[in-house]
């Protein structure tokens, strides 16, 4: 996010990530399928801050990964 210029998504990332056990979603889709059922109904209210803040907060995300893509093609396959 900060290379491409949304550092302020880039931090409400960090904080949700953080908001995980040992500050990080677990890498396995299938633990943090298993970690996001355990948290039953109270998920939701883990994030939903952070939802209102990226929602809130005008990096204009779309447009700035397409302008990094097009900025830097041959590293992409």
């Amino acid at each position: 996010m900060e290379r491409i210029g949304a550092p302020a998504t880039k931090d409400i990332l960090a904080k949700a990530n953080g908001r995980f056990p040992g500050g990080a979603p677990p890498a396995d889709i299938s633990e943090r399928e298993a970690l996001m059922e355990a948290y039953g109904e109270d998920v939701s209210g883990l994030w939903s801050d952070l939802d209102d803040e990226f929602y809130e907060y005008p990096d204009p995300v779309e447009e700035r990964l397409w302008s990094y893509y097009k900025g830097n093609r041959s590293g992409f396959r």
